[in-house]
């Protein structure tokens, strides 16, 4: 995500106006990309948040088992730390399980901050 963020940020010059309508397009390549998804009925709604799933399992096996190893550890890495991002601690197992998936086990637990550290009497 941060690379997006930078690329975004140097094609518009740090121009507001232009950041914008870069975003607005990109989301429109990814909605015609979901709307085509959909119209060949391999989308699903998914009713928990609003969002979308493929519409069966073995969908999702087939499209999983066609990534390249590389690729595969890449989008578990981005989904980690979108996840993480979110900040919500119910998610903190879903989040270790992308990390680990991503060949990165020593991401699964963050650090803890001094706050939440316990100390020893003394």
């Amino acid at each position: 995500m941060p690379r997006v963020v930078d690329e975004l940020y140097a094609r518009a010059e740090g121009n507001p106006f232009f950041t914008e309508q870069l975003v607005a397009a990109g989301l429109e390549a990814v909605r015609r990309g979901l709307r085509e998804l959909a119209a060949a009925r391999l989308l699903a709604e998914d009713a928990a948040d609003g969002g979308h799933r493929l519409r069966h399992a073995l969908l999702a096996e087939a499209v999983a088992g066609g990534l390249l190893p590389g690729e595969r550890a890449v989008l578990h890495e981005r989904a980690a730390r979108a996840l993480a991002s979110a900040g919500d601690p119910a998610l903190a197992a879903e989040v270790a399980g992308h990390w680990q998936a991503a060949g990165r086990p020593a991401e699964e637990f963050p650090p803890r901050s001094s706050a939440t550290v316990p100390r020893s009497p003394g």
